[in-house]
């Protein structure tokens, strides 16, 4: 140390520049870097306390017994030893208990499969996931689960839907098959199989090539597509929305009314209507499905579906007839004329556009049905025959979307009328037409502010 600096000081470190013998103090000292460089010459002199050194200590005291006996020892090894039981047992507990219940839910599905009648083939876990390569290539998701495609050793493709959640998924699995595991209809989604094992439950169904209608008519759908040619991507001409139309009612009135027990859909809409590779529609998505006993016309059930589609009365008194997928259907049917949502926001405020059906009305009362029609398909109805069509179609949907469900058609007459083989067809008089109520009131609804709490909404 420079000897100016040798003398007592009272700050906690200094700095000597040895390039400007110039020296810093300070109280406030920090962390300390060593630099190299050879224009850097500066010393750090800390000051630190100097206190004698302690005396040793030892861990055990000679006269003394050791304090850490045998037995000590020994407790601390068996506490140790018991914490580490206590918890591998809550591990295998909570693992077998798991696998336990999952073997309860099994003998109970299995009890409740056993009394179906017609039951479908039934896979193992590891069938479905050979199948759908462990579940690699996901074909689309809804509000139960999500679906998969994948081939059976046959050759046949299949999509696979996995349900999730285990009250909600346990309830959709079993409507499914109890709905879909005895019937067969060209116009109905085919199950070909399932799977209850493991606390898992999986449906089989056949694979339905072209995928759900609502692509083919909802603009927004199209255009994220980027395809643009007639029936066979995106427009589909008015003779195919017809025979969709016709399909779907058909497969409706044979849940409705050949089925040994009537089964309700309860949540028609263009999303559940499936197309093949011909454009043959198939009624797919059975989860709401209610089966009615011969004999019971009317039951009572929580609102559920989605809105736009569910009927007034399942609205406000929630209950469930033969006629809640009629109005449904017609919804559909005005959605697959106009190819258009039937309630869309994004055409303006003017209820008169974005409420469809009530515009529907208004042309329904003007006579003007084809104005009703799709713009990019309007050359299509331009002769006298299809302007027949048109105007059938139209008055169809309107008596089916009716407030009052007596006023509403059976589903068979539905179909008969489509085809032109009913002549009576509902006049104007008859369609309830009311052009100047409200969004709310066209769907029959006085009472709004319980709405949102018992609607799942649209999926």
């Amino acid at each position: 140390m420079p000897e100016p600096l040798q003398l007592q000081f009272s700050c906690d470190a200094f700095f000597f520049d040895g390039n400007t013998r110039a020296c810093f103090q300070t109280r406030d000292l920090g962390s300390l870097i060593l630099v190299s460089g050879t224009a850097i010459n500066i010393t750090a002199y800390l000051k630190v306390q100097n206190l004698p050194d302690p005396p040793p200590t030892a861990l055990f005291d000679d006269n003394k017994p050791n304090t850490l006996s045998g037995g000590a020892i020994a407790g601390i090894v068996i506490g140790a030893t018991a914490v580490l039981l206590v918890l591998v047992i809550v591990f295998l507990g909570y693992r077998y208990s798991s696998l336990f219940f999952n073997d309860l839910d099994d003998e109970e599905e299995r009890a409740f499969l056993e009394a179906l009648p017609g039951l479908p083939p039934r896979f193992t876990l590891k069938e479905l996931q050979m199948a759908t390569g462990d579940f690699e290539t996901r074909l689309g998701a809804g509000g139960f689960g999500d679906v998969f495609a994948g081939v059976l050793k046959d050759g046949s493709r299949v999509a696979v839907k996995r349900l999730h959640g285990a009250q909600r998924g346990h309830k959709e699995f079993r409507a499914e098959v109890a709905t879909l595991g005895s019937i067969n209809h060209v116009n109905l989604v085919r199950l070909r199989g399932f799977c209850a094992e493991k606390g898992k439950r999986l449906l089989v169904y056949e694979l339905v090539e072209n995928g759900s209608l609502d692509k083919y008519i909802f603009r927004g759908k199209q255009e994220q597509t980027g395809a643009s040619e007639r029936d066979g991507n995106v427009i589909l001409s008015w003779d195919r929305r017809l025979d969709i139309a016709i399909g779907t009612a058909k497969g409706l009135a044979y849940l409705h009314e050949e089925c040994r027990e009537a089964i309700l859909h309860l949540d028609i809409k263009p999303q559940n209507v499936l197309l093949d590779e011909s454009f043959v529609p198939k009624v797919a998505d059975f989860g709401m499905a209610r089966l009615m006993e011969a004999g019971i016309t009317e039951a009572a059930t929580a609102a559920r579906g989605t809105f736009g589609y569910l009927a007034p009365e399942l609205i406000e008194a929630c209950r469930v007839t033969k006629k809640c997928d009629v109005y449904s259907f017609g919804m559909l049917l005005l959605e697959l004329i106009a190819g258009r949502k039937n309630f869309d926001h994004t055409l303006g405020t003017d209820s008169s556009f974005f409420n469809f059906p009530k515009l529907a009305k208004l042309k329904a009362l003007e006579g003007k049905y084809v104005d009703l029609v799709d713009e990019r398909i309007r050359t299509d109805v331009e002769a006298d025959e299809k302007q027949k069509e048109v105007v059938r179609a139209s008055k169809v949907a309107l008596c089916c979307i009716h407030k009052d469900p007596q006023m509403r058609p059976s589903m068979v007459d539905v179909a008969r009328m489509l085809e032109g083989l009913e002549e009576t067809i509902p006049t104007v008089g008859a369609l309830g037409l009311e052009p100047n109520e409200g969004p709310l009131q066209f769907l029959g609804i006085t009472t709004s502010h319980t709405m949102a709490s018992i609607l799942s909404g649209p999926r």
